[in-house]
């Protein structure tokens, strides 16, 4: 540890090791940060203010822990009810947290591990800046993918101490796409009251899936636009999906809106949704006709009530409607299936062949010799 004294001291940190919360086992620590600068003013402390004029770090290694429900980086529920509970003396004066300003805090030069019981993935946080505690930027490297993320809100020390985060945005740039979000949540620790707006976007959505590791889908989809906007509406336990539109520019689209309800004791998911596949790249690739569909469903009391799906192909139409009851240890399915005309050629088409494959089957439009295989319907109690 280093202190400069002067009119604005600087206290410089060198190897400072967070812990992990009492009794989180860990390989590591929580974080392990080079270095540390602090500078602050003298003179607002006269007037009973904290004013922090710059916190730096650089080369910290920050490793984060997932073991089941249980991780390193937050408060457990004991010790919140006990600081909540925690009487105060009348004689006692709380520190007002409003009286605290830190103009600017940065990291530098970082590394981002986390590690749970599946995986551990590492991103490089390459800078991180965040001013008046209110407007923060951030650039960082993840498999060899740049992103660049800024974000705005009220007062993060007030957001902290209250919960309530007011005019939030968040812009997010990475794979060669855009992603904002924007509202507010009246308690950001049990996520009560969230009205969000999101909107994703990425001029060559080909070029993202690829970004992404998804050779073989962003061939299909190189040089489509692609679109996503959405709102989620309600509290972690009860909430709503709506307005969801998603397209592929001339390729596919989706508009889909659902309501979450008692998410941790009796789970209650009803989705609406339509949309369809319109593109004959995909009709050449795997040999499915464009299609589009219509969805109303309902998941309650570990049943599945399908109340309609309707599909149609080329000229033909199908509709179907059933229920799926998962409560016992062999699934029941029972549903009805029915068409106004129906030809097998609408649904199967003639994949491309591919030069240089040797061609074994050639596929034809009639529906002769073709078959359903309905074999699923063995392994449950079904009726069809």
């Amino acid at each position: 540890i280093n202190l400069k004294m002067s009119l604005v001291p600087k206290l410089s940190i060198k190897d400072l090791v967070v812990q992990n919360p009492d009794g989180f086992e860990a390989s590591q620590p929580f974080a392990v940060v080079g270095t540390t600068d602090f500078t602050v003013s003298i003179m607002p402390l006269f007037h009973g203010l904290v004013q922090v004029d710059a916190v730096h770090l650089s080369g910290a290694k920050i490793y984060m822990y997932q073991k089941g429900d249980l991780n390193n980086w937050t408060f457990s529920k004991e010790e919140k009810i006990e600081k909540k509970e925690a009487e105060v003396s009348h004689t006692q004066r709380q520190f007002d947290i409003r009286r605290v300003k830190v103009d600017q805090f940065s990291i530098s030069d970082s590394l981002i591990t986390y590690i749970s019981d599946q995986k551990q993935e590492t991103a490089v946080l390459n800078s991180f800046a965040l001013s008046q505690l209110q407007n923060a930027t951030m650039q960082l490297t993840y498999k060899g993918v740049p992103m660049q993320l800024n974000f705005s809100t009220s007062n993060l020390l007030q957001v902290l101490r209250s919960g309530y985060m007011n005019d939030f945005t968040l812009n997010a740039r990475a794979y060669d796409g855009l992603v904002k979000i924007s509202g507010q949540i009246e308690n950001i620790y049990t996520l009560k009251n969230m009205n969000f707006t999101f909107d994703v976007s990425s001029p060559d959505f080909g070029k993202t899936l690829l970004l992404m590791g998804e050779k073989e889908l962003s061939e299909l989809a190189s040089g489509k636009p692609f679109s996503m906007v959405f709102m989620i509406q309600g509290s972690l336990n009860s909430f709503k999906l709506a307005g969801l539109t998603a397209e592929i520019k001339n390729m596919a689209n989706l508009q889909l809106n659902s309501v979450v309800e008692n998410v941790t004791t009796k789970p209650k998911i009803s989705v609406k949704a339509s949309g369809g596949v319109k593109s004959h790249d995909i009709t050449n690739k795997y040999g499915i006709q464009p299609v589009t569909i219509d969805l109303d469903t309902l998941y309650a009391d570990k049943k599945v009530l399908l109340n309609k799906l309707s599909l149609y192909i080329n000229r033909s139409d199908i509709f179907a409607k059933g229920e799926v009851d998962l409560s016992q240890t062999i699934p029941f399915v029972k549903g009805q299936v029915y068409s106004n005309y129906f030809d097998l050629a609408d649904v199967v088409a003639e994949k491309e062949v591919l030069p240089g494959k040797k061609v074994e089957e050639t596929a034809f439009s009639e529906t002769k010799n073709k078959k359903i295989d309905l074999s699923f319907l063995k392994k449950a109690n079904g009726e069809l």
